[in-house]
């Protein structure tokens, strides 16, 4: 403090010790009746509860000291630091009292009564020192009570033995203690500071000692009432907390003031040049205004708020790089606040505090033009407040008789230009008195369609528009009657709308999210408004979530389809809105306002005119997860206000401004081959033995509130392997290898903020993959060297191989060549010889050629001699055939002839008996019967004749389903043999379509069938059994379609079996048969399919035929 401000504070120091030492400055905003957000961050962590010292370390780091260990703190885990009594490298006790970071990085341990640790913060390994130091004359052990750096190097120790001295290494270099000057009374030093001007200050319980040099020690005497239990120096004074309600004040001439009292004092920061932060014993944070030695505020905890501070009792505070102010509390654990945050409140529901919103869920929030603030809480009523004085009445169930407000969910508070207020409610439309303080209920008695109200808005006329669950209504407010509106079709109006508001021409607006309507202020009736765009074309499905008029004059519309801008009416009419898309984002929900660059609702900020999307969480200071439309409302002043499911959150845009904070990128966690392992600086040496590693990282960013893992972004590349940036998620922060090949890689990590902004800073770790041995260049050098040698031997060897071979071929070549040369002599003489033996030859030749010609002469005779003699038996065979039948017409003819002659003479001489009659007439007719058999014989026999020649016109070929085809050929077969229905079985592969004749295909079952019936089966039927089998097969000459047709008939014998294909063989000539059925049957296998057919047969046990039909020129298709 300076001298002239601080003989001011002497001057009327008796005033301020007889007034109450909690000054509070007046209230002038709205806003500062909020509570402003403190952060709990341990609410997933396990961290004990009494916090004794705080400090951030170079890289970023929290260092929690506590009653029960040390924690480091990277955002997200609070990661215990190792102790065990018997490990040296671990720390030297687990009751950790202070923290300080060493300027070389060093992490300073004190503990309770067991010396101090040094290690470093990324290597979890510690050195132990004054171990075996004892509290002068008794056996206590040495308890370091708070430290300080003393220079660049050396460190001060506050103990329960005096001041130490201590240099880089832990070593001891001096003490001061009772024993050593006389200036203390104590040795129990509690605080320690050093001045701009390195002088010394530490204090003992009863005085505070302070020297320049160690030869001139002095000491301020102090009321022995004071208990000193911390010191600080600011703006060239010495503030000392003191557990004695009293908080002093000590000037450059070491005068001693009670700057405040009234709290046990534990620690304090200055966050500001005239701010101060007090931690108290039993109320909490005083804020202390240096100037003035007032307290501005007093954060207490309170049980009821989520966002309050969570402990009474303060025993540390710490200001981070990021302005975070640090609270560590008594037996609460931790809390942080952001003092950066000036722009959000958070007025709660508390029913028991004197400012608290009385009920849950404030849907609606109105400032009159008398400057009181009306808040509906859901429910419980409306709570009246003036920003100077906070909550002055509250209308409620209690005293609703007496208020006549009766009922309490406000929908919509209004004020009319008399400036008469009006509550719009679920119950009907509230009109309130200003002089008696008393409420007018107006319903459905009044001609409102119904009494619940979803919104109200109130027209430049005055009259009052309601939107009740029955549609629109317009309430004069000078005749206290309502009348409903109308539809331009006439159509009385049944639509529930979600918003009513007024554009800056004072056209109200009207909506039900799909459709939107304007009202005409000059008649009782709504015009329905299309949307469209600057070219006139309607934007289909647009749904509305917001109507926002600015105070610049703009009316911005949140849909669906994004958000736009109103640029009046496409035509005259106001039956078409122009708009202009602002932003894509169909998230923009709720009324929209306005502050410089910024857009703010109650989710969301956007930022300029491309409307960038900023968070807006519970980081922020917003609380309320739920925000009610109709709960947000701009004051006059500027504060922004939305009512959500947890009270009011507030915001001054004024002071607003965005988290730019670039947060150190740290290494959190080495794993190598899935074990955690210890590291110092960003160095990681990878073995041989070494498969794996992971790294994991943190952006130290602490005001990332608990559970928004995902604010923070994180991406990582690997230079050396990929330059590629790769994205991380949040909720892991890792970055894994494995199998890298021996080499020098640099690992580089980007962090952002809770924002999502890159941070300047980032990690890089230097990765050193150490080859195994024979992946070393000794090695490889080796095997190189190795390598030309036994190259250089097999190509000497192979010289010399080389060498002796052309000897060997040098010999080999001489002797070859005497002796082709003598070869060459014999084959001379053999080529004479063998020019005789080759006229020779050709003349052989020539009469051979001749031989040949009369030969193929002599076949192609025999041919024709052979194709004659079959013509012959054909002819023999068709001729016998022939003969007999029309041998027995003959005779039956000549029987005819005798008969008629001997009957016409016994009718000319009238000789004639009935008997003879009957006798010739029976004679006559069994001759006819046999002229016709035989006539039928023959003609049979010509038409069978006939079917045995394949040069008559080939049938149309078509694709048919066998399957389908020779069932429907069974079938025909069953009904003209019903003996014989059941006895046929089929089994043919499943869609087996083939190209063929239908004809042939149906001549080859019936004859077969035919065949069955004439020769297998001779006596009873019903033992009968015929299978048909057909399938697809496929062998060196290509596919084939195989039918085989199997009988248990009696069979047939071995002697007959070779002759059954042959024209006019038949074993059952005396029961009519032929013998030309299975000659044509084998005729259309062989001719006109091109196939093959055989027969298999033992006698008593059955016959099969099998069929093979080439599918060289068919087409077969298998379908499943």
């Amino acid at each position: 403090m300076k001298w002239g401000l601080l003989t001011l504070v002497l001057l009327f120091l008796p005033a301020l010790c007889e007034a109450n030492t909690e000054q509070k400055s007046p209230q002038k905003l709205f806003f500062d009746l909020g509570q402003p957000a403190f952060f709990n961050p341990q609410e997933n962590m396990n961290i004990v509860n009494y916090v004794k010292d705080i400090v951030q370390d170079e890289k970023g780091f929290l260092w929690v000291a506590t009653v029960a260990g040390l924690f480091r703190y990277d955002g997200y885990v609070f990661k215990p630091m190792p102790f065990e009594q018997s490990d040296p490298s671990t720390l030297s006790g687990d009751g950790i009292e202070s923290l300080v970071i060493h300027p070389n990085g060093n992490l300073w341990v004190g503990t309770d009564s067991a010396g101090l640790s040094i290690g470093k913060s990324g290597n979890h390994k510690y050195s132990r020192h004054l171990q075996n130091e004892r509290v002068s004359g008794l056996t206590m052990p040495l308890t370091i009570n708070t430290m300080h750096l003393a220079d660049s190097k050396n460190v001060w120790l506050g103990t329960n033995n005096g001041l130490y001295l201590l240099d880089e290494n832990g070593s001891k270099i001096t003490i001061i203690n009772s024993q050593s000057t006389s200036k203390m009374s104590s040795d129990a030093v509690t605080a320690i500071e050093v001045s701009d001007d390195g002088r010394v200050y530490f204090a003992t319980k009863q005085e505070i000692v302070f020297f320049d040099d160690l030869d001139r020690i002095n000491k301020i005497e102090l009321d022995s009432e004071y208990s000193v239990s911390s010191m600080q120096q600011h703006q060239d004074t010495l503030w000392v907390g003191t557990t004695n309600r009293t908080l002093l004040a000590v000037d450059k001439e070491h005068t001693v003031i009670q700057a405040l009292t009234g709290f046990d004092t534990h620690d304090f920061v200055f966050p500001s040049e005239n701010e101060m932060w007090i931690g108290t014993q039993t109320q909490g944070i005083k804020v202390v205004d240096i100037q003035q030695l007032a307290i501005t505020h007093t954060y207490t905890h309170d049980a009821v708020l989520d966002n309050a501070l969570n402990a009474d009792f303060v025993s540390t505070l710490m200001i981070d790089d990021a302005k975070q102010i640090w609270i560590g509390t008594g037996g609460d654990g931790l809390v942080r606040f952001d003092y950066t945050n000036k722009a959000v409140r958070n007025l709660d529901y508390h029913p028991s505090s004197e400012n608290g919103i009385s009920g849950v869920d404030p849907i609606q929030v109105f400032e009159r033009s008398n400057g009181e603030i009306w808040v509906a809480p859901m429910g419980t009523g409306i709570d009246v407040f003036i920003p100077e004085q906070g909550k002055i009445r509250t209308y409620s169930k209690t005293n609703q008789a007496e208020t006549g407000l009766t009922d309490f969910y406000t929908r919509k508070i209004l004020q009319d230009a008399n400036e008469t207020i009006w509550v719009a409610t679920h119950g009907g439309l509230f009109k309130h008195d200003r002089y008696s303080d008393t409420f007018t209920l107006y319903s459905t008695e009044h001609g409102l369609r119904d009494n619940y109200i979803h919104t109200a808005e109130i027209e430049e006329s005055g009259a009052i528009l309601l939107a009740t669950a029955k549609g629109l209504n317009r309430f004069n407010a000078e005749t206290n009657k309502a009348q409903p509106l109308l539809h331009t079709n006439g159509k009385r109006d049944d639509l529930k709308y979600i918003w009513v508001e007024k554009d800056h021409a004072g056209l109200a607006w009207a909506t039900n999210k799909t459709n939107t309507f304007v009202v005409n202020p000059d008649s009782d009736t709504l015009q329905k408004v299309v949307f469209v765009d600057h070219y006139g074309e309607t934007l289909k499905s647009m749904n509305i979530t917001s109507f926002s008029p600015l105070t610049d004059g703009r009316f911005l519309i949140g849909s669906t389809l994004g958000l736009w801008e109103f640029k009046g009416w496409y035509n005259s009419t106001k039956k078409h809105a122009e708009l202009r898309k602002l932003s894509d984002n169909p998230n923009v929900s709720g009324p929209i306002f306005k502050s410089g660059q910024y857009y703010f609702n109650a989710y969301e900020i956007l930022k300029g005119e491309d409307f960038k999307l900023l968070n807006f969480t519970e980081s922020d200071g917003r609380f309320n997860r739920i925000s009610w439309d109709a709960g947000r409302h701009v004051l006059s002043e500027g504060t922004l206000v939305f009512g959500g499911n947890q009270g009011l959150n507030m915001v001054r845009p004024a002071l607003y401004k965005e988290w730019n904070y670039q947060p150190q990128v740290a290494l959190t966690e080495l794993k190598l081959n899935g074990k955690a392992q210890d590291f110092e600086n960003n160095n990681i040496i990878i073995s041989p033995d070494i498969r794996s590693f992971s790294v994991e990282f943190s952006a130290l960013d602490f005001t990332r509130h608990y559970p928004a893992e995902d604010e923070n972004k994180y991406a990582y590349q690997l230079k050396g392997y990929n330059d590629n940036w790769t994205d991380v998620d949040p909720k892991k922060r890792t970055a894994s290898f494995t199998n890298l090949s021996p080499g020098h890689y640099t690992l580089i990590v980007k962090g952002s903020n809770r924002a999502g902004k890159w941070s300047s800073h980032q990690l890089k770790v230097n990765i050193s993959v150490l080859p195994d041995w024979y992946q070393t260049w000794w090695f490889r050098t080796l095997i190189l060297l190795f390598a030309l040698m036994l190259l250089y031997g097999l190509y000497t060897l192979r010289v010399r191989q080389m060498n002796n071979k052309r000897q060997e071929l040098e010999l080999l070549v001489a002797e070859r060549t005497h002796l082709l040369e003598e070869k060459s002599q014999a084959l001379a003489a053999q080529t004479v010889v063998l020019e005789d033996k080759s006229r020779s030859l050709e003349n052989k030749t020539i009469e051979t050629t001749k031989t040949l010609e009369k030969l193929m002469n002599t076949q192609d005779k025999l041919v024709e001699s052979e194709k004659h003699a079959s013509l012959g038996r054909l002819v023999v065979g068709v001729s016998h055939e022939l003969n007999t039948p029309l041998s027995i017409a003959r005779l039956a003819a000549d029987q005819i002839i005798a008969d008629a002659s001997a009957l016409n003479e016994m009718v000319s001489t009238g000789k004639i008996s009935k008997s003879q009659l009957d006798n010739k007439n029976r004679s006559i007719t069994d001759a006819s019967s046999m002229i016709n058999s035989s006539v039928d014989r023959a003609a049979n026999l010509v038409e069978r004749f006939k079917e045995l020649s394949t040069e008559q016109t080939q049938a149309t070929k078509q694709d048919i389903e066998l399957g389908q085809h020779i069932q429907h050929i069974i079938t025909a077969l069953e009904l003209g043999n019903p003996a014989m229905q059941g006895h046929i079985h089929l089994q043919i592969e499943s869609q087996l379509h083939l190209n063929t004749e239908p004809e042939a295909v149906t001549k080859i079952i019936k004859t077969l069938f035919i065949n069955a019936m004439q020769h297998a089966f001779t006596e009873d039927v019903k033992l009968a059994r015929l299978d048909i089998c057909i399938r697809k097969e496929k062998d060196v000459e290509g596919e084939s379609i195989v039918l085989t047709f199997s009988d248990n008939g009696r069979g047939i014998d071995d002697k007959e079996l070779p002759l059954i294909f042959d024209p006019f063989y038949t074993s059952s000539r005396n029961k009519g048969g032929v013998g030309l059925g299975l000659n044509m049957l084998f005729n259309i296998v062989t001719h006109t399919l091109g196939g093959t057919i055989a027969c298999q047969s033992t006698l008593g046990h059955g016959t099969q035929f099998t069929i093979r039909i080439p599918l060289r020129e068919q087409e077969l298709s298998v379908r499943t």
